[in-house]
């Protein structure tokens, strides 16, 4: 199930059991980095398990993913498309088809200027169409 904005993904995140404090972190990283990047070019589609953020598709990129949100009853996971570096707090994996940085995300005091910085690196890379130039994983 897909839903149409954040009041009905978040009703059904509470429905879940899903701290709510969690869910207001979420909304303000949501919040930050749609300031930060510019609100009309970051688009965001809501899940069963969580969101993705994607560039907008006027720039023809091959992927729009930039960035994904998946919620746990007390935390989530942010992924961010691996942009050329690794995180020191974030775990590095590899997935079928893409790089990502894994940030646990549990209270405000995991939210880094890290994490603000990765993201941004993520929509950069894709919105520059250049994610299958680096998209090699790194040992």
């Amino acid at each position: 199930m897909k839903y149409k904005n954040w009041s009905e993904f978040k009703s059904s995140q509470l429905q879940k059991n899903v701290d709510s404090n969690v869910l207001k972190l979420s909304y303000q990283i949501l919040n930050d980095i749609k300031t930060r990047l510019n609100t009309e070019i970051v688009h965001v589609k809501f899940t069963e398990t969580g969101f993705t953020l994607n560039v907008d598709k006027s720039f023809n990129s091959k992927r729009t993913v930039f960035s994904y949100f998946k919620f746990n009853k007390n935390s989530f996971i942010l992924e961010t498309i691996f942009a050329g570096k690794k995180s020191k707090t974030a775990k590095y994996t590899v997935k079928k088809n893409h790089v990502v940085n894994q940030f646990k995300i549990k209270s405000k005091s995991n939210y880094s200027n890290e994490v603000q910085d990765f993201l941004e690196d993520a929509f950069r890379i894709i919105k520059s169409n250049e994610y299958d130039l680096i998209s090699k994983p790194l040992k």
